[in-house]
């Protein structure tokens, strides 16, 4: 044990002498000793002087003094420092009273560790000190850790010196009739967002015990909410899946197309979304267009590919402009591009006529954006101009 703290003190003065930090050192006691605060005196056996505590009077009257306990770390260990303030008529006194100073462990604590063993021995030595005065001092600690801070305030009982590196306990808050206003203006303001965003969003300034079950609660109030996310009485048994939904395919390479509007913007025009939804992974590509016809259609699936890649089979309805863009497609000299490209031709499935439930897996997306839209823009879609709303 003497061999390993000996290895540990030499290691530490090798660094302060390569820091030049003993220097600082005795600049600080240089001037503590002008200011009176410490006295320097020389031992018979070594050369080199020794500064200690001056024994004199350091205050007039205890009611104007108080006891300031400093504390830190770094690295290399941790310290605390002990001065007795005194306010007199004319002047300030601070006068060092005691101080203490430790090597850092040999395993490497977190800094947040080292402050709270910096707090501990600061304690210990504010005790120490009121213990041999014998008389009452007003005494306050400083430390320039907020975790410190959060962790001391805490009145919880917790395991001796757990971690507490990068954590803060927010504040508790009880279910009531304000917190939970407080929630519900939360999910107005991220425009009606899931349980999870509202969970995420709120832990990060409070903590309400049994919390999911709160905002669940305020959910099932918002008028809002229940109004576009409202469920059958009788369950629907979903149907198995076709092929194509199962493949293990590039996105977008089987992809479901379909048109949700009009949007009526400012100055009376009129816009059309084009969704392209994945059918495998569920993602989705939104385009704006101006009108219904074939060529507008066309150019947003080019802007469509030009962004995600071609697609290999497209499942559309039997809408007019979706026939007129396969029979303008049917029309291209295929075995040519091919041939010059490199890419297969679009295989293009339509909807039996009448029957949108065939299309489901991309008419379910269309109401997720329409009940996106409407919770956000609700009406305000008239006041944007179409390059706003794209």
């Amino acid at each position: 044990m003497h061999d390993v703290a000996e290895s540990r003190l030499r290691s530490v003065t090798k660094h302060l002498l390569k820091e030049n930090i003993f220097k600082a050192y005795d600049d600080v006691l240089r001037q503590w000793q002008r200011d009176g605060i410490i006295g320097t005196t020389l031992e018979d056996e070594i050369s080199n002087p020794v500064h200690y505590l001056s024994h004199r009077i350091l205050c007039g009257s205890a009611e104007k003094a108080t006891l300031q306990i400093f504390t830190d770390a770094s690295t290399y260990g941790y310290a605390c420092y002990a001065f007795l303030r005194c306010e007199e008529e004319e002047e300030v006194k601070v006068s060092l009273v005691l101080a203490k100073a430790r090597v850092a462990p040999v395993k490497k604590p977190t800094i947040p560790r080292l402050e709270l063993l910096g707090a501990a021995i600061g304690v210990r030595i504010a005790s120490t000190i009121l213990e041999a005065l014998k008389f009452p001092l007003k005494t306050y600690f400083w430390t320039d850790s907020m975790i410190v801070l959060g962790w001391i305030t805490n009145t919880e009982s917790w395991n001796t010196f757990v971690d507490p590196e990068d954590f803060v306990r927010p504040t508790v808050l009880p279910d009531n009739p304000i917190v939970r206003r407080l929630i519900y203006y939360a999910h107005k303001t991220l425009h009606h967002a899931g349980v999870q965003t509202i969970l995420s969003h709120q832990r990060q300034q409070f903590w309400i015990p049994q919390d999911r079950r709160v905002v669940k609660e305020v959910f099932q109030k918002c008028a809002t909410c229940r109004r576009y996310t409202s469920k059958p009485v009788v369950p629907v048994v979903p149907a198995p899946l076709p092929i194509d939904r199962i493949n293990h395919v590039a996105a977008f390479e089987v992809t479901g197309a379909d048109l949700a509007g009009p949007i009526y913007l400012k100055g009376g025009e009129k816009a059309w979304i084009v969704i392209f939804t994945c059918a495998v992974y569920r993602t989705i590509h939104l385009e704006l267009v101006n009108s219904l016809s074939t060529e507008a259609f066309m150019q947003a699936m080019q802007r469509f590919f030009a962004r995600r890649g071609r697609s290999s089979i497209m499942y559309t309805n039997n809408g007019t402009n979706f026939l007129g863009t396969s029979r303008a497609l049917s029309n291209l000299n295929w075995q040519e591009i091919i041939a010059e490209c490199a890419i297969q031709k679009i295989k293009w499935h339509f909807n039996p006529a009448a029957a949108p439930w065939y299309g489901g897996w991309w008419e379910r997306m269309i109401c997720i954006i329409k009940q996106l839209l409407r919770k956000v823009l609700g009406l305000s879609t008239k006041l944007l101009l179409r390059n706003e709303l794209n």
